[in-house]
């Protein structure tokens, strides 16, 4: 695990480096998505933790807030989108806004059909 974080580290530190240069747009996305206590934050802990908290994204997603639920439902995913350089990781997907808005009917049945 040491050998393999410090590897990490270094392509993290020369991926945030080109994107800070202007060099390279690009931006890496890690969507985790399973049960409670499927080991989410645990992915996190173990291999996010091994690099450099300046060049990582983390967001979680859990019952949408009402400023939430004033836009289209995927704007606050998008509003979590890592920005270039960066590395982010997302515990749980847009998929969850389907079932939370399905379970505590935050949108008419129709529309969370569409989504």
């Amino acid at each position: 695990m040491k050998e393999r974080g410090a590897f990490l580290d270094e392509l993290q530190e020369r991926f945030f480096a080109n994107a800070h240069n202007g060099s390279d747009d690009r931006r890496v996305l890690v969507i985790l998505q399973g049960l409670d206590t499927a080991g989410k934050g645990g992915i996190i802990r173990h291999v996010f933790g091994m690099m450099d908290p300046l060049g990582l994204h983390l967001a979680s997603f859990g019952k949408p807030t009402d400023e939430e639920l004033s836009h289209q439902f995927l704007w606050r995913v998008e509003k979590q989108l890592p920005p270039a350089g960066r590395i982010g990781a997302f515990d749980r997907s847009r998929y969850e806004d389907v079932l939370i808005g399905r379970v505590d009917q935050l949108a008419e049945p129709d529309e969370i059909d569409r989504r």
